[in-house]
């Protein structure tokens, strides 16, 4: 089979600060790279430059197909990878192994899209790479597709899905803020409706816009007007719905959304993310039996949010109903993904309320938890602190940095308020943990004294938690996680 050559177009304006990133990841990878530049004033061309790009210069017309349009014209290579400055391509080989067995004329990559706190992604599916010289070509000023174009002149089976993933920080706040994202979208948006009226796609566009500047009424009334002018045949419906069933929630019209959550099914039945978030709904009307059944119908799985906050999720929802041993395992789960303050309190609840050894719960250690330890303390949430670090140092008995876990086990005591007989006890147990630690870095710790070590820390924890405050969180877990 010949060799396919890639081409990768972009359009840039202003770039510099991550033009290196997206470059780096596809240099490697693709034989041709394409940059239009749209009015950089920075050094985003001296740096295309380095990596041999070829550069042209192109007018701003408030356009971003037509610029996507004239990138495509001047690429040589069988294939056409679309790429945006604030993207990367986490893994050249997997688009390489896509193209040695392609028989389809475009393909759908996973966008990741990088959120504010760094790791709870969430995805979009895109057309991002297809065959040139076919006469594909983009459609739409604003939130451009390619797609339309290849099923009209391939047919509906053209397109199919890829493992590529192209990781995208654009909508981080630092970079939405860096390039006035919504003012210029919207602006473009509003010249085109000034046109064009009754173009959904454009009043849909719009509400992102509004969603993304947190103005959710505006928002729901502008979808609400894309949804009366929909034909039936729209290829962005899941994608409306998606954003309109999440600004409902956002707005708390839970109960008013119904209709529309039930038509959403009745078209996408089995549809994780759509199944999600009438979960999230069914949660926030307390239909703690109805949101479980939701949550696995989809498999426990979305891409909304990151997946450690779906095990939250799903812990808490088995909380609400009493199920306690499953709850834990979710709630474990989503330690393991991402520790957070409010996984780590629900399992201090739940061995606080029904008699569970600490130890038994959060043993073996699969995660970092001192950034959570870090937290507690700026919080002045003490017993949380000092609960995290005995559960560390129990699990790591002979670790190089034991001295610095305790180190700051003393500086969490010393910040404690509570009786002076409790804490000179608690006191007493840090020495004699601390007499083990010496007599593990020394290879003494033999095996009677490592039973006499973990009572000592489980007797520790249990005074712990006799000072556990009981931890009310102002909202549930499900009212915070779109």
């Amino acid at each position: 089979m010949r060799y396919s050559s890639v081409s990768a177009c972009l359009i840039v304006c202003n770039e510099a600060h991550c033009l290196a990133r997206c470059l780096d990841s596809i240099a490697n990878f693709v034989d041709q790279i394409i940059v239009v530049d749209t009015g950089s004033t920075d050094n985003t061309v001296s740096i295309a430059e380095s990596y041999g790009a070829i550069i042209r210069n192109y007018s701003w017309n408030n356009n971003f197909a037509d610029a996507r349009n004239y990138s495509l014209s001047l690429a040589t290579g069988d294939w056409i990878l679309v790429i945006d400055a604030d993207e990367e391509l986490t893994d050249g080989r997997t688009m390489l192994d896509t193209l040695k067995s392609a028989n389809h004329a475009g393909y759908y990559v996973t966008i990741s899209n990088q959120t504010a706190n760094g790791h709870a992604d969430y995805e979009d599916y895109v057309v991002r790479l297809f065959r040139n010289n076919q006469g594909f070509t983009f459609s739409g000023a604003i939130h451009e597709q390619i797609a339309g174009c290849i099923y009209h002149r391939r047919g509906q089976s053209s397109i199919a899905f890829s493992s590529i993933v192209l990781r995208h920080y654009g909508y981080l706040p630092a970079e939405i803020c860096r390039k006035q994202k919504n003012e210029r979208n919207r602006s473009i948006i509003q010249n085109q409706l000034a046109i064009n009226s009754n173009d959904p796609f454009l009043l849909y566009c719009l509400g992102i816009e509004m969603v993304q500047a947190a103005k959710l009424r505006e928002a729901g009334q502008v979808l609400n007007q894309a949804l009366a002018k929909f034909k039936g045949n729209e290829g962005y419906l899941r994608d409306y719905l998606l954003l309109t069933l999440s600004t409902n929630i956002k707005l708390k019209q839970h109960t008013e959304s119904e209709p529309m959550f039930k038509g959403a099914l009745a078209i996408f039945p089995d549809d994780s993310d759509i199944l999600f978030l009438d979960c999230i709904r069914q949660a926030n009307l307390q239909n703690y039996q109805f949101a479980w059944s939701r949550l696995t119908a989809g498999g426990i799985n979305t891409t909304i949010v990151a997946k450690a906050l779906v095990n939250a999720v799903a812990g808490e929802i088995l909380s609400c109903q009493g199920f306690f041993q499953s709850a834990i395992h979710y709630f474990q789960q989503s330690l393991r993904e991402q520790p957070t303050i409010f996984a780590a309190v629900s399992l201090i609840e739940i061995a606080r309320n029904h008699n569970i050894q600490l130890v038994n719960i959060f043993s073996p250690i699969e995660a970092d938890y001192l950034p959570l330890v870090q937290d507690a303390q700026s919080g002045q949430d003490y017993p949380l602190a000092a609960i995290l670090l005995l559960i560390i140092i129990n699990s790591t008995p002979q670790v190089e940095n034991s001295s610095d876990l305790l180190v700051c086990y003393y500086n969490v005591l010393n910040q404690t308020r509570c009786d002076d007989k409790i804490k000179n006890l608690l006191i007493l147990t840090a020495r004699q943990i601390e007499v083990y630690g010496l007599l593990a870095t020394h290879g003494l710790l033999i095996s009677p004294l490592i039973n006499n070590r973990n009572i000592i820390i489980m007797d520790s924890l249990n005074i712990w938690l006799r000072l556990w405050p009981k931890h009310n969180f102002s909202t549930k877990i499900w009212e915070c996680c779109l």
